[in-house]
């Protein structure tokens, strides 16, 4: 183990002759021979450097001392973890155990594959064996020593492709080397007859040749000849082997067989098939199982077509092998066909037709199934083919004229009322035809099952109607209607009945107007009509009488356009039905509204469920007027009573003054108070045109008292001199004139 991987440890040896020998050598005519070898560390792991083991081997070097003739008497080995001094580690390790010095004499033995070479000699160190590629000799070799050969002693080159078949052989610590060159003899190629690939029938053998060596050996127990024969009873694919040998070496090769199965030849399924066939009808033989056929008639395809007694024979083949199968064809007689029965039909009527003169029957034509006798219900032209016993065939064929039968209808009421009489008459499409009924014709009183037969060209045909007594329904219930002024009305039947039909007439009248559950006249006054019921026998029920009442809308009511200021409240007169739209759809409830943007309301008033046209009532939003601008005079100085104008403008809008109490003093943009002796504030108000009023404007009078004149003394100087009138009061203001 070291510490670095390009550590080399060494491992040295130095025979001489009892000298103070040094490794290296210090003096080299002392030495006899030096052994050492150098190794890179074998572990990299320190706890590992114990088990993990090497083993070193190191010849001897004589030749670099040979010239000294020192006698050999001692040995100097030595061991170091690096073989360059200063180089390594404290912590480097070497183990070392089994030290052996191996004296290696002459070879004294090689054999191949543990047999002595021939003419094996020590002095002979080349040979030459033949053999086979697929069975080179191991090559060993032992040379004299003091220890066993598997310490590697000798080292032996294989023979393989790459050195030419030449094995070497060296002693250690020899510059020997023995040469065993390997003659390679080649191996014979068989080939077969037919390339190797044969085939034959199952049951039979084929033949197959084998060459290109000396002598063969067949499997599957064929013998040992270049020939082989080879047979088997069950078809598949099969292979044999031979083995050849020449010269020793040997070679094998494979033959491959197809056995064939014999064809199951058949015809119509059947290798010994029977057929029938009818006169003058061909009966086909078909050949199956094979790939070709070859039939007793010259035929070869694998189906004929055979109308003659006999026996006929066809062999088929496939892959070579073949097969043959036999059929026996006899022929019979067609059977005489006839039908009996009528040659026309009435329609509407069944008849039957018989065949005879076969087993089994087949219609066809405008007849069909295999019925015998066949029932027929129309003319046309019936065919039936009978089959025997030996299915041979024959047909028959018979016209049917088609005659058609009178339709007649009988017309009249499927019921008959209690005490009324009703006529039913036949009739019919088809000219000539006579009827039962004296003229085509029945009158009935009373209900029952009536019935009547048409003749006509020998057909006849009887036809039924079942008249049923009916009772006259009880009269319906209706309702009448109202409204107001000429219009429509709508009468109806209170408890229809969808069995019944409900007719209305005018008062009196003998025709009806309509028809109908309900009935919706024009009315331009209170009218009278009636409605009957009818059931499905034309039955009547009593008349029922039904009013269209029209009633008198009332007058419009007379309403008056108002107005609010901004927004306000309105109260709608209660005595009228209001609504929002012009149409009258929406009525209006609440008769107390709120006012924010103009509104146009509809009256109406509303007698005997009769509503009057709608009179319009708009009420429009006014713009309130902004207050008036207007300015405090200026301050009074007064003792007593005094006059004061008070001003204000509003573009377009007239001023109303007012006092404290707010009682109304004037109107105009100004206003004179007279006789005022105190401060006061006053208020002035802008009304528009529509009546709006804006907010008051304050306006505030201030009237101060007069202060008391201030008692001054009179005083002299004498000259010029200036005298302090402020001296006298502060509070004064002195002028320089009485005014």
């Amino acid at each position: 183990y070291a510490t670095s991987g390009s550590v080399q440890a060494r491992v040295s040896a130095i025979i001489h002759d009892n000298y103070a020998m040094h490794d290296p050598v210090n003096a080299p005519s002392h030495a006899v021979c030096k052994a050492e070898k150098e190794f890179v560390r074998t572990t990299s792991s320190a706890s590992n450097a114990s088990s993990t083991w090497q083993q070193y081997e190191a010849d001897f070097n004589y030749s670099a001392y040979a010239t000294h003739n020192a006698t050999a008497q001692y040995i100097l080995v030595t061991f170091t973890t690096n073989k360059t001094p200063g180089q390594g580690n404290k912590n480097d390790r070497l183990y070392m155990d089994d030290i052996e010095m191996v004296y290696i004499g002459e070879m004294t033995d090689i054999k191949l594959n543990g047999t002595t070479i021939p003419n094996f000699n020590q002095n002979t160190y080349e040979y030459t064996v033949s053999c086979c590629a697929d069975n080179i000799p191991t090559v060993t070799a032992t040379a004299l020593s003091t220890i066993a050969n598997s310490k590697g002693l000798v080292h032996i080159t294989d023979p393989t492709p790459s050195n030419n078949y030449t094995a070497t052989i060296n002693r250690l610590g020899s510059n020997i080397t023995y040469t065993i060159h390997f003659n390679i003899l080649p191996a014979p190629t068989i080939t077969f007859s037919n390339n190797g690939n044969y085939s034959t029938c199952a049951g039979q053998s084929v033949t197959m040749t084998a060459s290109g060596a000396d002598s063969y050996s067949w499997s599957n127990g064929l013998g040992n000849n270049a020939t082989a024969t080879y047979s088997n009873t069950t078809s598949g694919e099969y292979t044999v082997t031979v083995t050849g040998t020449t010269n020793g070496c040997s070679s094998s090769a494979n033959a491959y067989i197809t056995v064939n199965p014999i064809p199951n030849v058949t015809i119509n399924g059947s290798a010994n098939a029977t057929a029938s066939v009818c006169s003058g009808t061909p009966t086909s033989l078909s050949a199956g199982g094979a790939t070709s056929y070859a039939w007793s008639n010259g035929s070869t395809f694998n189906a004929i077509n055979v109308s003659n007694a006999g026996t006929y024979t066809v062999t088929g083949t496939s892959n070579n092998c073949s097969a043959t199968a036999t059929a026996t064809v006899a022929v019979y007689d067609n059977p005489t066909v006839s039908i009996s029965g009528p040659n026309y039909i009435c329609s509407g009527t069944t008849s039957t037709l018989t065949a005879s003169g076969a087993t089994s029957y087949t219609w066809g034509g405008t007849g069909s199934g295999s019925d015998n006798p066949l029932t027929i219900t129309a003319g046309g032209t019936y065919t039936v083919t009978g089959i025997d016993d030996h299915g041979c065939s024959g047909t028959a064929s018979l016209q049917v004229t088609s005659k058609n039968a009178p339709t007649v209808t009988i017309n009249g009421p499927d019921q008959l009322c209690a005490g009324s009489t009703a006529t039913l008459t036949a009739t019919s499409a088809q000219p000539g035809t006579t009827f039962s009924w004296p003229n085509g014709t029945q009158t009935i009183t009373e209900a029952g099952t009536y019935s009547v037969t048409a003749n006509l060209d020998g057909c006849s045909t009887t036809t039924e109607k079942t008249v049923s007594s009916a009772e006259s329904p009880v009269a319906p219930t209706a309702a009448g209607d109202a409204r107001c002024g000429s219009g429509t009305v709508t009468l109806a039947v209170t408890n229809p009945d969808e069995n019944l039909t409900y007719n209305w007439y005018s008062n009196g009248a003998s025709s009806a107007s309509a028809t109908g559950v309900s009935y919706t006249p024009y009315v331009s006054q209170t009218t009278v009509y009636q409605v009957s019921a009818m059931n499905a026998a034309g039955c009547v029920s009593d008349r029922v009488s039904v009013t269209a009442t029209v009633n008198t809308a009332p007058a419009a009511p007379s309403v008056n356009s108002t107005s609010v200021c901004d927004e306000g409240d309105i109260t709608l007169n209660s005595n009228y039905h209001w609504y929002s739209d012009v149409d009258g759809n929406n009525e209006i409830l609440n008769t107390n509204q709120h006012i924010t943007n103009t509104t146009t309301f509809y009256a109406a008033v509303i007698e005997n469920g009769c509503r009057s046209t709608l009179s319009p009532m708009t009420v429009s939003v006014k713009q309130v007027p902004a207050a008036p601008t207007a300015n405090d005079p200026d301050p009074i100085c007064s003792n007593g009573s005094t006059n004061v104008t008070l001003q204000a403008t509003s573009t377009g809008n007239t001023i109303y003054w007012y006092n404290s109490e707010m009682d109304s003093l004037g109107r105009g943009s100004s206003y004179q108070v007279k006789n005022i002796s105190a401060s006061a504030t006053f208020f002035a108000k802008a009304v528009s045109a529509d009546g709006c009023e804006s907010a008051l404007t304050a306006v505030h009078v201030v009237i101060n008292p007069l202060p008391n004149a201030p008692i001054v003394s009179d005083t002299s100087v004498c000259g010029e001199q200036e005298i302090d009138l402020l001296s006298q009061g502060n509070t004064l203001t002195w002028y320089s004139d009485a005014n």
